[in-house]
């Protein structure tokens, strides 16, 4: 069976529903709260467990009640754990606009300590490593011990920075938002990131779908999936997962962009993080 490793962070996110956000000195109460599991690597190995992969997660988690939670819910997703552990759990707080399903995020204040090695043997015996931009010394542990054979995907998210372009230039697919491409440079960002990295890339455009350019500079668009969006957190990740999933079955690109469209849009449809995962049938019932 195909074996996907996971690197990066466990959080907890305390998520809050509100019809309009408040104005400066203003309080009001959010009409929904909830608590959810998230962290980008987290979303995915989820999302492959639930399609059915060999998914591990080795993870920095607090050895607390929040801790012990999600390692319980984490289990029930059929995620095999490989806890780091620390002191506490990070708890993000996540505002969503009903309205336009668009999020806020305040991050945790005490940050954790990064994941530093990774053991060769579960390295060498994955097929597909994702790792969190958040830690750039595993991603140096295992270009150190990965061979030809075990492919890499990343998150860069929105974040530009010499350890992100590094990231991506040794990541087998990169895959970036739109929103990093605008800030790197909003006229010549493809371009840019291109003569970079020379290799073929892939943007995610949010409801307009994908785009991938290779490295000679031909573009192809591969439109979005129209869903009714509550809540856009997690898409990425789930598009990311959704891309995995298809190299794994050795599919055409051209269907793996329109996989990971449709997983990425059945996110939204759900508020939450881990929560709003579609199932494996779910996703299969939009081919």
């Amino acid at each position: 069976m195909t074996k996907i490793l996971s690197i990066g962070q466990v959080v907890i996110d305390q998520i809050h529903q509100i019809n309009r956000f408040p104005k400066n000195g203003e309080k009001i109460k959010p009409q929904i709260t909830q608590k959810d599991l998230g962290g980008s690597a987290c979303s995915v190995a989820v999302f492959l467990a639930k399609m059915g992969l060999q998914s591990t997660l080795i993870a920095s988690l607090g050895r607390d009640q929040l801790g012990l939670e999600a390692t319980q819910k984490l289990k029930k997703s059929s995620v095999r754990l490989i806890p780091q552990w620390t002191q506490h759990t990070t708890v993000n707080h996540v505002f969503i606009d009903q309205k336009s399903g668009k999020r806020t995020i305040i991050h945790d204040s005490q940050k954790q300590p990064l994941i530093q090695t990774i053991p060769q043997h579960l390295i060498r015996s994955s097929d597909f490593i994702f790792c969190d931009r958040h830690e750039p010394q595993a991603f140096h542990s295992i270009l150190e011990q990965k061979n030809c054979h075990q492919k890499i995907i990343i998150d860069p998210s929105c974040e530009i920075s010499d350890k992100t372009l590094f990231m991506l230039q040794k990541a087998d697919f990169p895959i970036v938002p739109i929103e990093f491409v605008q800030k790197l440079d909003r006229k010549n960002g493809l371009e840019k990131i291109r003569q970079l990295i020379q290799k073929d890339f892939w943007v995610t455009l949010g409801p307009q779908g994908c785009l991938m350019q290779d490295k000679k500079g031909l573009k192809i668009k591969v439109s979005g999936f129209k869903v009714k969006a509550v809540d856009s957190l997690g898409a990425g990740e789930a598009f990311r997962a959704g891309f995995i999933y298809g190299l794994v079955k050795k599919w055409p690109i051209l269907k793996i962009m329109h996989f990971a469209n449709r997983a990425g849009a059945l996110q939204c449809t759900k508020p939450g993080n881990i929560d709003a995962i579609p199932s494996k049938k779910e996703v299969f019932s939009c081919l």
